[in-house]
């Protein structure tokens, strides 16, 4: 019996080392140009396709700060707090740019001011206040080209300082 779990062992892992692919999305990255900035000021992110897969994000459209999905805010206790930065239906009717392709080994830059969304005002946005953020960004895999087998996943930003 031990025989045959290592060779189930074995086999997987000679598996996995020879097709020579990695997991369908990985090698997604975003990051901000610097670690700090003042409030009201733009944040530059950069939005990498660092994988071998052709990837699908409203970054790389004309409207590219629809990618961004939330806001989060480091709380004291660690934890993170999301924000909205977006109006959403019923409340706003917003157009925005279909997900485009982004090939392997590119790249998206998105200049966003840091704002929250407040519901129930009318769509307007306030200035995030003073604190350490990440930005979450969503782009999608298409396994396929029935819809049904595309997935939409995030992409988190290294943690950054509003001051």
């Amino acid at each position: 019996m031990r025989c045959i779990l290592i060779s189930i062992v074995l086999a997987s892992f000679a598996a996995l080392l020879f097709t020579g692919s990695a997991v369908f999305g990985q090698g997604i990255e975003a990051k901000t140009d610097i670690k700090s900035y003042y409030v009201g000021q733009d944040v530059k992110i950069t939005f990498l396709n660092m994988s071998d897969d052709v990837i699908y994000s409203i970054a790389a459209s004309s409207t590219p700060q629809f990618a961004i999905n939330r806001l989060e805010k480091k709380e004291p206790d660690g934890s993170w707090a999301a924000y909205e930065v977006n109006c959403s239906m019923p409340e706003c009717d917003i157009d925005f740019d279909a997900p485009v392709a982004m090939q392997p080994q590119n790249n998206a830059i998105i200049l966003w001011k840091p704002q929250v969304y407040v519901k129930g005002d009318n769509g307007k946005n306030r200035l995030a206040q003073p604190g350490t953020y990440r930005i979450i960004l969503n782009y999608q895999i298409r396994e396929s080209d029935d819809s049904k087998d595309w997935r939409w996943l995030e992409a988190r930003t290294n943690e950054f300082e509003l001051k």
